[in-house]
C-alpha cells in the first residue's frame, strides 16, 4: 500500500460507521415511533370506552346539582314539613286519614301437614342390624 491509499481507507472506515451509526439510530427512531403508535391506538380505543360513562357522569352530576338548588329553597322546606313532617301553614287544617284494620269474621281452618313416611333402611344396615 502507498501512502495515498491509506487515508482513503481510514476515511471509508469513518463512513460506514457513520452509516452503521445512521442506520442504528434511524432502526431506533422507528422501533420508538411504533411503540407510541401502539400506546396511542390504545388509548384512544380506551378513551372510545370511556366517554359515554364521562357523559352519563355528566348528565347525573348537572342533576345532583339541580338537586341541591331545589333541597336548599323554601318550596322544598315546604313540601317536605307538609308531606313528612305533618305540619300546616297558618290557617290551613291536618287531616290525617285513618284506616281501621279488618277484624276476621271467619276462623281459618288449621292447616294438616302430612306425616313424613319412614324410608327403608339400606341393605347393608338391616344385614349388620346396625
Amino acid at each position: 500500500m502507498t501512502k495515498k491509499s491509506e487515508p482513503r481507507v481510514k476515511w471509508e472506515r469513518w463512513t460506514w460507521l457513520v452509516w452503521g451509526l445512521l442506520a442504528g439510530l434511524i432502526f431506533f427512531l422507528l422501533t420508538v415511533f411504533g411503540r407510541v403508535w401502539n400506546t396511542n391506538q390504545a388509548l384512544r380505543r380506551e378513551l372510545s370506552t370511556l366517554e359515554p360513562v364521562v357523559s352519563a357522569a355528566r348528565e347525573e352530576q348537572s342533576t345532583l346539582e339541580a338537586r341541591i338548588t331545589y333541597v336548599q329553597s323554601e318550596a322544598y322546606a315546604s313540601e317536605w314539613s307538609q308531606a313528612h313532617a305533618g305540619m300546616t301553614k297558618p290557617g290551613e287544617t291536618l287531616v290525617q286519614v285513618v284506616q281501621q284494620t279488618p277484624t276476621p269474621t271467619v276462623t281459618p281452618t288449621p292447616t294438616v301437614t302430612p306425616t313424613p313416611t319412614p324410608t327403608r333402611a339400606p341393605f347393608w344396615k338391616r344385614l349388620f342390624g346396625n
